[in-house]
């Protein structure tokens, strides 16, 4: 119902706010990090990605947005489904899907390490081709430049220039940009691997 509210305007109009699902981490099966938070495993195999208890219902919800976002500009990307209450947090519910992270497997076979090496700078190559073109994703130099403005306390001017120079002189594309990726969020699905997407998750069949 509220998505309707919100699609027809009547949500800016009026005080209204959507009831959250409500979700318990209790005996869930720990899959891995995030960059701000933690996923988990549910029941019905969907994962439940679990936000630091600093993240806003607002940044969960853009999160989402930009998870959107990705699988619509061609990143093949687990469907990110409602913002749900987690224990006073946020999270996240992502579309089902049998999953190993490939950090395990390295782990568990190292003499596999330069396959998935090899699977990984693919996945990137695929990801980083993507065009992102008015996708509605933001501009990663935009959050290289806030976060530079949030160490600026502890940046000597001269230092802070320095790195903003930096930021300034990446040249500009419309291409996806993955920010987080490394071995402990990329899963293998099904005989392919399973890339990150924008805050989620994304497929790559040969990517997450």
């Amino acid at each position: 119902m509220f998505d309707i509210f919100a699609i027809t305007g009547f949500a800016d109009l009026f005080d209204i706010h959507r009831v959250l699902r409500d979700f318990s981490i209790r005996q869930k099966e720990f899959l891995t990090d995030s960059v701000n938070g933690k996923i988990y495993a549910l029941e019905d195999d969907n994962m439940l990605k679990v936000f630091r208890s600093d993240v806003t219902m607002e940044e969960a919800d853009q999160e989402r947005e930009y998870a959107h976002a990705a699988l619509v500009c061609g990143i093949p990307t687990a469907i990110p489904f409602d913002v749900v209450s987690v224990g006073g947090g946020y999270g996240i519910v992502y579309e089902a899907v049998d999953m190993v992270t490939v950090a395990n497997l390295v782990t568990a076979d190292p003499a596999s390490l330069e396959l998935r090496a090899e699977q990984f700078a693919k996945l990137l190559r695929e990801l980083h081709d993507t065009d992102a073109k008015d996708s509605g994703l933001p501009d990663i130099k935009d959050r290289y430049r806030q976060w530079v403005d949030v160490a600026s306390p502890r940046l000597d001017p001269k230092t802070k220039q320095r790195i903003l120079s930096l930021v300034e002189s990446i040249p500009d594309r419309n291409t996806y940009v993955h920010g987080e990726i490394n071995l402990s969020n990329v899963l293998l699905h099904r005989g392919g691997a399973f890339g990150h997407g924008y805050g989620g998750f994304g497929v790559w069949t040969p990517d997450f």
